[in-house]
């Protein structure tokens, strides 16, 4: 009897184990097909979502909207896209379809792109492009989904029966405890080992999950450290007055901060990987620029680039060297330097005028005293000679007259203009400028329109600059043709806008209408503009092309600078 129990209680320990045995293995077995089947699914999700943003690249649109077949992809029965969507940090700004609500989710550490497991059937895929944004892909895992099914069912029928023979085992070793035959050989020096089997398993896994809990604490640290000084760096490029932009080695557009697209006026639809040459096609000096400094690789610098609104900047280009000395690229840094290219250029001129001071002072006093005897002369000849001369020496005298007027206004060119400011009464100033105007050209209209009621400034030099301009753009107006003013208040300056219904300028004029005797007049003297800009500049203002605002011809800004509230 005892030997047909020893016999029966080896039998059920070999059963035991080899159940156990067959349930280790065919747990491994699962393990490694759900491990393969899962490393497959997010191939294939790296996969499709790179072919997607492919086409997002393809369809030449703006990263932030980008149509909706750009999302189609070469889907399989495994990997099927549910939704997508881009965030800035953590604001969702495009998303498909509009009422998905997407899982909350840390900003991806991998710049080839994040696979996170949501479920057995869906996954998540997470990548931050260059400009600070995150791509979103959630897809259904229909495959993984069955095996990991698979997985479960059999993982706990394999648990079923490794249990149930363990307490079998069990059982029957308790049952056994009070045998003296079998027992000693049994349990001498080994009594508890199946149950300290179990302490230890237990102890073990709990200090696996209490690690594992500690790493997991750590890494949700180092993300949100990291996040945090990404989000002081982004702060601090969108706060600095400099823009900057970064070119890799081919020239393709890696990054850039909002003050750069303000200064240079990047275009409205561009991307990151854009090349300089599709970007600036319209701007030849920088598109140059660019272009040698990736070819030489070397600092260099250019001034006076015309960027966006006829802003004037200053760009230092610096090669990108990694710490092999290889070259990477080039990093544009860019500044605004419109007022100090605007004060050199007033400083230029005040140097020029006051060597033409000097010169003009001795010339028109030699002048004069010509033109003060002719005058003489003609005076007797009309006296000694009959009327047949009367309309030779009228032609003269008209001549001599038109010397003398250049002369007077070189001089006030020339010398420092006295500036005596007083109240000025609009409508009575304007009602003097065009009643003025009227007595030369009796066949233009002169319209306007007041906000200004009353200013303070210097009368005489601003009724000569108004004067000229109005001139000009009555005699370009034609019999018939019209001018119109506007006086306008603008923080602490006074805005004159000036325009006539004549055909306008070219460019080609327009880029030197302002230069010293430069005119387009038959008998323009070319001072009328460069005097109206130099009093404008004198009264703390400026005179500039601007766009008509109601007729079709040239338009002019007249800017002065008052401190008196209205």
């Amino acid at each position: 009897m005892v030997q047909g129990t020893r016999r029966f209680f080896f039998i059920q320990i070999a059963f035991t184990c080899l159940v156990l045995v067959l349930s280790f293995y065919l747990f491994l077995q699962l393990s490694a097909d759900l491990k393969r089947s899962s490393e497959k699914t997010n191939k294939e999700i790296l996969s499709h979502s790179y072919d997607i943003i492919k086409r997002m690249k393809m369809q030449n649109q703006s990263s932030f909207f980008f149509p909706l077949q750009s999302i189609e992809s070469k889907e399989s029965e495994s990997v099927v896209l549910e939704a997508v969507a881009w965030y800035l940090g953590k604001n969702k700004i495009w998303c498909y379809p509009k009422e998905f609500l997407f899982p909350p989710f840390n900003e991806p550490s991998n710049s080839s792109g994040d696979v996170v497991t949501l479920s057995s059937a869906k996954r998540m895929f997470l990548l931050k492009v260059e400009d600070g944004r995150t791509a979103i892909m959630i897809f259904k895992t229909s495959e993984y989904n069955k095996v990991f099914s698979k997985f479960i069912i059999i993982s706990f029928i394999a648990l079923i029966l490794g249990l149930s023979g363990v307490l079998l085992l069990f059982i029957t070793l308790k049952s056994f405890k009070t045998d003296e035959e079998i027992a000693p050989p049994l349990f001498v020096s080994q009594q508890e080992n199946p149950v300290d089997a179990l302490i230890i398993l237990k102890k073990a896994m709990a200090d696996l999950r209490e690690k594992n809990l500690f790493l997991e604490t750590e890494l949700r640290k180092e993300k949100k450290r990291a996040k945090s000084v990404s989000s002081v760096l982004e702060n601090l490029s969108s706060a600095i007055n400099t823009g900057f932009i970064r070119f890799d080695s081919e020239g393709n557009l890696q990054s850039f901060n909002p003050i750069a697209k303000n200064l240079i006026g990047l275009p409205i639809l561009f991307r990151i990987g854009e090349n300089f040459k599709k970007m600036f096609k319209n701007n030849t000096s920088l598109l140059d620029f660019i272009e040698n400094s990736i070819v030489k690789r070397e600092i260099a610098t250019i001034d006076e680039i015309k960027g966006f609104q006829n802003k004037l900047l200053f760009i230092i280009s610096i090669p990108i060297l990694d710490e092999m000395n290889h070259f990477e690229g080039i990093l544009l840094i860019i500044e605004d330097k419109s007022e100090f290219y605007s004060m050199q250029q007033i400083v230029k001129e005040r140097e020029t005028l006051s060597r033409l001071g000097e010169v003009a002072a001795g010339v028109a006093h030699e002048i004069r005293n010509g033109l003060n005897v002719l005058s003489g002369e003609l005076r007797l000849l009309r006296k000694n000679y009959p009327e047949s001369f009367q309309e030779r020496t009228a032609r003269i005298e008209n001549e001599i007259g038109q010397m003398e007027k250049v002369v007077k206004d070189i001089l006030y060119y020339a010398k420092p203009i006295p500036i005596q400011k007083e109240t000025i009464v609009c409508s009575e100033f304007i009602n003097e400028l065009t009643e003025t105007l009227k007595e030369i050209f009796p066949d233009t209209v002169f319209s306007h329109r007041s906000e200004v009621e009353t200013f303070i400034a210097d009368r005489d030099s601003l009724f000569r600059a108004l004067f000229n301009i109005m001139k000009n753009g009555a005699e370009a107006a034609g019999e018939g043709g019209e001018v119109f003013l506007s006086f306008q208040k603008k923080d602490h300056s006074i805005v004159f806008h000036i325009e006539d219904s004549g055909k306008g300028l070219s460019e080609e004029n327009s880029r030197d209408i302002f230069a010293l005797f430069t005119t387009y007049k038959k008998d323009g003297t070319g001072l009328g503009l460069p005097i109206a800009k130099k009093i404008a500049r004198e009264n703390g203002g400026e005179l500039k092309l601007s766009e008509p605002l109601k007729l079709k011809g040239a338009a002019f800004d007249f800017i002065i600078s008052i401190q008196e509230d209205l």
